[in-house]
């Protein structure tokens, strides 16, 4: 029997600075294809780099394999990566070739090795070209859907970073950010109330009663309004607000400085 798995990682550089200033959010997922059966699992990894989350997909996906090799019946796993020098140095040091490694980065790599031995299979490692729309073979599809996965997964973590160093910023000149403790639904980021632009159109309407005691109770209950005000962006590092007015008015009656806003 024959498996085929596929292994991609992915990582958002520019989240962290100072000594971090070349790790970023990153993400992986693989998936395996036993008979017609597929598993898929993914992940994501703060401070990180994409090589890294290469590694940390393969090493994952021997975890599972580890964990199933009684039922394999001594089958034989191929994994694909579209890191040729990932894929590169684990075939060198499964050929015990020389190779020059900085210690921590090789300890990652034997851990690797170790799973390899651990699962007692044979299993063989192939580099497949990634970021290709030839969606007519079987192994670029699969490789395209762990790659959604990886890139995804790094997206998310990525916003959550920003947002949650968004929320310990102290902007100057704004004095000391208050902010709501929850983050609302498909929250972008937190924008300071004085970069938002208000359209003369939306000053002049006048929001229900009802409606405002509504959005109130649901931030009374929740300690967040429902969902992020809707922003555009503006000239200026400026945005002007499309939705989510009373949101924003009632956030301003509670004295607090840092929108949670969705760029649209």
């Amino acid at each position: 029997m024959e498996i085929k798995c596929y292994t991609d990682g992915s990582c958002v550089n520019g989240i962290y600075k100072g000594k971090n200033k070349k790790l970023g959010a990153g993400g992986w997922a693989y998936k395996i294809i036993i008979n017609e059966d597929n598993c898929i699992n993914y992940g994501m990894q703060s401070k990180t780099t994409s090589t890294l989350m290469e590694i940390e997909a393969i090493k994952q996906l021997l975890l599972n394999l580890n964990n199933i090799k009684d039922n394999l019946n001594n089958a034989r796993v191929i994994i694909f990566s579209d890191c040729k020098t990932v894929v590169q140095i684990i075939n060198n040091i499964i050929t015990k070739e020389k190779i020059k490694l900085k210690t921590k980065t090789r300890e990652i790599y034997n851990e690797v090795i170790h799973l390899i031995k651990s699962i007692g299979l044979k299993v063989s490692f192939e580099w497949i070209k990634g970021h290709t729309n030839n969606l007519t073979e079987e192994n670029v599809i699969h490789n395209k859907d762990v790659d959604i996965l990886a890139r995804e997964k790094a997206r998310i973590l990525a916003i959550e970073s920003r947002a949650n160093k968004n929320a310990k910023i102290k902007k100057k000149g704004h004095g000391t950010p208050n902010m709501i403790t929850k983050a609302p639904e498909k929250m972008d980021r937190y924008i300071h109330y004085s970069d938002i632009l208000i359209s003369n159109l939306m000053k002049r309407c006048t929001p229900k009663e009802n409606k405002k005691l509504n959005k109130f109770k649901k931030f009374s209950e929740n300690n967040s309004i429902g969902k992020a005000i809707e922003v555009q962006r503006y000239v200026g590092g400026k945005y002007y607000l499309t939705d989510g007015y009373i949101s924003y008015l009632w956030l301003r009656e509670m004295n607090e400085q840092w929108m949670p806003v969705k760029l649209v």
